[in-house]
């Protein structure tokens, strides 16, 4: 084709045949079945009858976006991970996916919220099947971890083992729950048994709600004191006012002995 036509074509104009406006070459839409490979329709009046139209058929375009979805989920969700996977290491796509993330939620702040509480069964159906999926070396790496942190300060880890017991629990009977820390309690009761007022060795020692969760004590630090773990068991979900004596409040010989 002589470039100077090219260049002629390109920049004449034609008229739309609905708004009957002179318009450039350039915006309408190519359709291979025009006259000259382009569409009668410019590019407004175009997107205007395709507004049109879907404002009049939208229940049926949405039922059939829904079927096409279901009927290619897989296919879709393959070429999703794909592309996803040529291109996430891309600093520009990584800053721009940031940034309209940060836009949404602008704009919809609660609605990462209001979606979840939609789609609580999904989301746990999900997180089933993905962790009967995992890898077993994730799982022996999870369980290794946890062991040796156990074995590195057993400790520590059997007061974080408490005070997730002691939280759950109050958080199942809608207790108050108060920030806790075990160390302050020990400096505070000098290891101190509330109960026997006998000294407590670090290999007995067990922390005691003075007013129980099982009688709606709240988990807070004000109702933890420090305790023998004879003492705390033989107590169990009463008050001290309700044990029968001191008998049963004070360790046993063989208690003392083991001790």
């Amino acid at each position: 084709m002589n470039p100077a036509y090219h260049q002629i074509e390109l920049f004449s104009e034609r008229r739309c045949c609905v708004c009957q406006q002179m318009r450039p070459r350039s915006e309408y839409c190519r359709n291979k079945k025009g006259r000259d490979g382009l569409d009668p329709r410019c590019y407004s009046c175009k997107s205007k009858r395709k507004r049109e139209w879907y404002e009049k058929n939208a229940e049926e375009q949405r039922a059939y976006s829904r079927r096409y979805t279901d009927q290619h989920r897989d296919e879709r969700r393959a070429y999703a991970r794909k592309k996803y996977q040529e291109i996430k290491d891309d600093p520009q796509y990584r800053e721009a996916r940031k940034t309209r993330c940060e836009e949404w939620r602008n704009l919809h702040p609660d609605g990462h919220r209001i979606w979840r509480g939609k789609n609580m069964e999904r989301l746990r159906i999900r997180a089933r099947i993905n962790y009967h999926q995992g890898s077993e070396q994730a799982k022996l790496s999870r369980r290794t971890t946890r062991r040796l942190a156990y074995a590195k300060n057993p400790e520590r880890a059997r007061l974080i083992g408490r005070q997730k017991t002691a939280n759950r629990r109050a958080k199942i009977r809608s207790l108050q729950v108060g920030e806790v820390s075990y160390t302050a309690i020990l400096e505070r009761d000098q290891s101190i048994c509330h109960i026997c007022g006998i000294y407590v060795e670090r290999q007995n020692l067990h922390f005691d709600h003075v007013i129980p969760i099982a009688k709606g004590g709240p988990h807070s630090m004000d109702n933890i004191r420090v305790s023998h773990q004879w003492c705390n068991q033989r107590k169990g979900a009463n008050l001290i006012e309700q044990a029968t004596g001191k008998a049963f409040l004070k360790p046993s010989d063989a208690d003392v002995a083991k001790a």
